[in-house]
C-alpha cells in the first residue's frame, strides 16, 4: 500500500474516532436534559468549600418575635367565614388582595388602576402571615394619626395610599365595591383584638443593621429554606 493508502486509512480512523466521541457527548447532553425535565437533582461541581462553609453556619440572631411565639397574632380561621353576614364581601376582599393585578392591574378585569403588583407582594399570605406586615392591627388601630400625612386617616384612606404609592396608581371610590370588600376582609381579620391595642407579629419589624459584612453563604441557607 503505497503512502497515500495509508494517509487516507489514517483520516478514516480520525474521523470515525470525532464521530464517536461527538455522539458520547450528545447522549450525555441528552440525557442531563433529560433528567432536568423528570425532576432528578443533579449533583453539584465546585471546590468542596461552599459545602463545608454552609455546614459551617452558625444561625443568626433571631428576633424576640420568632423566639416567643406566645401571643403571636394569628389570622381567624379562614373555613368560618362563611358564618359572617358579610361573607360575600370578605371572599372578594380577600381576592384583590391576593390577586390584585388581576382585577386592578394594567390589564386588570374590573379596572386598570396599578401597576401589576399585588397586595400581597408587601403583605405575605393576603395579609395574613405573623411578622409578614398583616392586617392583624389595622382595625383595632384605625383611623389613626398617620405621620407621613399629619392627618388622621381612615382604613379607605390607607387603602387609597397604598394603591397611589406602592402600587404607583389611582386610588378606589370610597363606596366603590372594591373598596368595601377590602376593609371588610380587613376588618374580619382584625375582629378578634381589642381596639387600640397593636398584636405581636402584626406590622413591621425593625431590623437591627448588623455590625459585619453581609455574608452570601448565610444568605443563600435563608433563601434555600
Amino acid at each position: 500500500m503505497d503512502q497515500l493508502g495509508k494517509t487516507f486509512i489514517k483520516l478514516i480512523g480520525l474521523m470515525v474516532g470525532l464521530l464517536a466521541l461527538i455522539t458520547s457527548l450528545v447522549g450525555v447532553i441528552g440525557l442531563v436534559i433529560y433528567l432536568s425535565y423528570a425532576g432528578v437533582k443533579l449533583p453539584e461541581f465546585g471546590t468542596g468549600d461552599e459545602q463545608i462553609l454552609a455546614t459551617a453556619v452558625v444561625p443568626g440572631p433571631k428576633s424576640k418575635a420568632l423566639m416567643d411565639p406566645v401571643g403571636m397574632w394569628t389570622a381567624p380561621d379562614w373555613s368560618t367565614v362563611d358564618a359572617e353576614a358579610n361573607a360575600a364581601d370578605i371572599k372578594y376582599g380577600r381576592e384583590l388582595i391576593a390577586n390584585t393585578a388581576a382585577y386592578l392591574g394594567p390589564n386588570g378585569s374590573v379596572r386598570k388602576i396599578s401597576n401589576g403588583l399585588n397586595c400581597q407582594n408587601c403583605h405575605l399570605n393576603a395579609g395574613t402571615a405573623p411578622l409578614g406586615n398583616n392586617y392583624g392591627a389595622v382595625a383595632s388601630t384605625y383611623p389613626k394619626i398617620r405621620a407621613r400625612s399629619g392627618q388622621s386617616e381612615d382604613i379607605p384612606k390607607r387603602i387609597n395610599d397604598c394603591f397611589e404609592r406602592s402600587l404607583n396608581g389611582q386610588g378606589l371610590e370610597r363606596d366603590s365595591k372594591e373598596m368595601m370588600a377590602m376593609v371588610a376582609y380587613m376588618e374580619w381579620l382584625g375582629k378578634d383584638v381589642p381596639k387600640g391595642e397593636k398584636p405581636k407579629g402584626a406590622g413591621i419589624y425593625a431590623v437591627p443593621l448588623l455590625d459585619r459584612a453581609a455574608d452570601p453563604v448565610r444568605g443563600k441557607t435563608v433563601y434555600d429554606s
